[in-house]
């Protein structure tokens, strides 16, 4: 069965792929949205905190969230548990769209950071902003597949993590607001960051 699933990982990766070099405004469209959108995050985070009328908690719980699904679970997998290489590094007649560093393709760090982001918004009831992020997932995502730096299982893996470290960070909510979100928060009142 894990074969299997394997073989229609790359069926599908290829077909997505397929529409790579076809159109040079396609091909420039899906750049920009793998590998440029990404640099949103950093800015959502940036307007929840100084800008938005969400809570500083939020936001920190969010940010709590991206960073143990990111640099928690992302590396446990990629590291210990399963080593895959990038698509176009299996020689399997993907078109390359950029170069890349050799590096792991599973899970999709972009599908995991953009994942915790829509499940802590949809968490912490943001709905309107959880709905935008999932748009920005989804398009990423999808960009991430057809210029081939990630098989869909890399995407949907990216996804599953993201919301696992969204979940455990809710879930330990009460003690991480007593112990982390408030001394920080205190801490940046008094430097007059918050």
């Amino acid at each position: 069965m894990w074969q299997n699933l394997l073989v229609w990982d790359e069926h599908l990766l290829k077909s997505m792929n397929s529409v790579i070099g076809v159109n040079v405004a396609l091909d420039w469209f899906l750049r920009i949205i793998a590998l440029y959108f990404i640099y949103a995050v950093p800015l959502v985070l940036l307007g929840w905190w100084f800008w938005s009328n969400y809570t500083k908690k939020a936001a920190l719980e969010t940010f709590l969230a991206v960073l143990i699904s990111w640099f928690g679970f992302t590396r446990i997998i990629s590291h210990f548990i399963w080593y895959r290489p990038r698509p176009y590094m299996a020689d399997i007649g993907i078109h390359e769209v950029i170069f890349r560093r050799p590096d792991y393709s599973f899970p999709s760090d972009h599908a995991v950071v953009l994942a915790a982001l829509f499940t802590s918004a949809m968490l912490l009831g943001y709905r309107k902003l959880g709905w935008w992020l999932l748009a920005l997932a989804i398009l990423v995502s999808v960009g991430r597949i057809c210029i081939g730096v990630h098989y869909p299982l890399d995407i949907l893996g990216g996804w599953l993590l993201g919301a696992l470290g969204s979940f455990v960070v809710c879930w330990l909510r009460g003690p991480l607001s007593k112990w982390l979100y408030g001394p920080i928060i205190k801490l940046m009142r008094k430097i007059r960051l918050a």
